[in-house]
């Protein structure tokens, strides 16, 4: 911002104390007016537009540079994606987040509950498993009631 300088105008005749302090009341509404201006510019165009404006250009050019050669790449056969996915399995197999893993579950009990139980109702021998399927639904439900789900 440029700095600017305010004298004191002298006044050959006497004390005008109402001359001075007009004159500065002036120069001051034209500091802060011409102020006013400036830090309008700065909303309209944003300090980091300002700084990058000449390389936007450019970085459009790599984006798009980038994304077409993407493009051109040629396409991935079933395998090298399955080869691919079973990799990155691998980097990942010791993580395993059991809370995502439960809520998955739950989504599930919650959709074919129904079902599951009338064919565990329906076959011999499986009452263990109906009991446990009926406390494992009871537990999500009081636990979603505590909103930690």
């Amino acid at each position: 911002m440029k700095a600017y300088c305010v004298k004191k105008p002298c006044y050959e005749e006497g004390n005008n104390s109402d001359g001075q302090l007009h004159w500065y009341c002036y120069k001051f509404s034209m500091f802060f007016k011409k102020l006013l201006v400036v830090v309008a510019f700065f909303q309209e165009a944003p300090t980091n537009k300002l700084l990058y404006a000449k390389d936007i250009p450019t970085y459009k050019e790599e984006v798009k540079s980038y994304y077409k050669a993407i493009k051109d790449l040629p396409p991935l056969s079933s395998s090298e994606m399955e080869e691919f996915l079973t990799q990155e399995s691998k980097k990942h197999e010791n993580e395993f987040n059991e809370e995502v893993a439960l809520t998955e579950i739950y989504k599930y009990i919650v959709k074919y509950f129904d079902e599951i139980l009338n064919k565990l109702e329906r076959e011999r021998g499986l009452e263990e498993a109906q009991k446990q399927l009926l406390h494992v639904k009871v537990l999500f439900d009081e636990k979603k009631k505590c909103k930690w789900m």
